[in-house]
């Protein structure tokens, strides 16, 4: 029980559109919209936060055991769907975790490479979807919503490609513009931008700059102790480095936990013999994470000899195929 508000976030500033009390579990707000929008619903706490595509109809609300189910009108009904094809995909994806785990602790290499090569291409499946959906709706103020909901998750070039399927419309609305603040602050670290140069460091003490790394291909690498893909990842760029580092190949991996023993071991247990720094200051509060837009790990950038980000996030045999590309093999 307690206060409730119904609140649209506007270019001018939230306006609250009404208020009730939760009595016995049970609230009614009434009222009527000029046209539909994306609304609110918050406890006085300001902890929770309920989105609503707010029509002039009928919307029941109702949470059991945690789970939330809203019906509504066509922009809910629209909404719905979307929610329900993220889930699947989000399924698929914990099912592939799974099985890597569960390889990666049989220590069955061959099978590891089986399983995240089947994940990839289901991302990617999973990615077509999502913007297959985006497309076909993309004069609705929902999509444009959607858009922006994700927007911490992706990088830049997703997040441009998404843009680019809304209309007019949608891109003018609040969360429209949301999505264009966004991308103009992560052009920064886009493809064909020049790669902003930092200072971290290494795990011996001393310190180590993006730039001070003298190669003709660099490959920026983002990782954790902790995650298993990125453990393996660590393994195949071993492979690459010694294919490829007497030709002018350098990779300059950072870290982005806080434990600095963890660090070390997970350097030594994996071979990480190239180039390793962090601020030690884990993922929230890294200026790095900040600066590079990390959304997800493990992450990566390849640069050319000036430092101009010429991919992102390749792996395996297409990392390997873009560098000998750079390299002139």
């Amino acid at each position: 029980d307690g206060k409730l508000f119904l609140v649209v976030p506007t270019t001018e500033g939230v306006k609250t559109l009404g208020e009730t009390d939760v009595v016995n579990g049970t609230f009614t707000f009434e009222g009527s919209v000029k046209q539909g929008c994306v609304a609110l619903i918050k406890t006085a706490d300001q902890e929770v936060t309920i989105p609503v595509m707010l029509e002039n109809t009928d919307i029941k609300i109702t949470v059991d055991q945690g789970r939330l189910f809203i019906t509504g009108g066509e922009a809910q009904q629209l909404y719905n769907r979307y929610v329900e094809l993220m889930h699947s995909i989000t399924a698929g994806q914990n099912s592939f975790k799974t099985e890597f785990e569960v390889a990666m602790k049989m220590k069955d290499q061959n099978r590891m490479r089986a399983i995240q090569d089947k994940c990839d291409q289901y991302v990617k499946q999973g990615q077509r979807q999502e913007m297959a959906w985006i497309k076909e709706h993309g004069n609705h103020f929902v999509a444009a919503y959607v858009v922006a909901s994700t927007m911490d998750q992706v990088d830049y070039e997703e997040l441009q490609a998404k843009y680019d399927l809304l209309g007019f419309g949608a891109k003018a609305s609040f969360y429209g513009q949301l999505v264009m603040v966004s991308l103009t602050r992560q052009k920064t670290v886009a493809v064909g931008e020049v790669a902003p140069d930092f200072v971290v460091k290494k795990w011996e003490g001393d310190t180590i700059s993006l730039y001070g790394i003298q190669g003709k291909v660099k490959l920026l690498h983002f990782w954790s102790s902790g995650n298993s893909v990125c453990r393996q990842e660590n393994v195949e760029l071993l492979k690459i480095y010694n294919k490829y580092r007497s030709k002018g190949f350098e990779i300059f991996s950072i870290f982005l936990d806080d434990n600095k023993q963890a660090w070390k071991k997970a350097i030594l247990e994996d071979g990480m013999i190239w180039k390793n720094g962090s601020d030690l200051k884990g993922p929230d509060a890294s200026e790095i994470v900040r600066l590079y837009f990390v959304k997800n790990i493990p992450h990566s950038l390849l640069l050319d000899a000036d430092n101009r980000i010429v991919a992102k996030d390749l792996s395996g045999k297409s990392l390997q195929k873009k560098i000998a590309e750079l390299l002139k093999l």
